[in-house]
């Protein structure tokens, strides 16, 4: 897991099986206050390849967050 100088997340790098067994990046960003937490509002994911980069060409996976609570 990689966080900024201020703790928040900004990437995770992991295995996943979405579009076949291999390593990925996931990126963490728009982190935005709910309920007193920061949470990341957009989510990308790319495919890592063995040098421990990504292939930013191309994005796997993206999801925005627009609204979040916690109970």
């Amino acid at each position: 897991m990689h966080f900024d100088e201020s703790g928040l997340l900004r990437r995770t790098d992991f295995g996943f099986e979405l579009l076949g067994p291999g390593p990925a990046m996931h990126y963490a960003s728009l982190h935005r206050r709910f309920d007193g937490i920061a949470v990341p509002t957009r989510h990308l994911l790319y495919v890592r390849i063995p040098d421990g980069t990504g292939t930013r060409e191309s994005t796997s996976l993206a999801i925005d967050i627009e609204d979040a609570y916690f109970t």
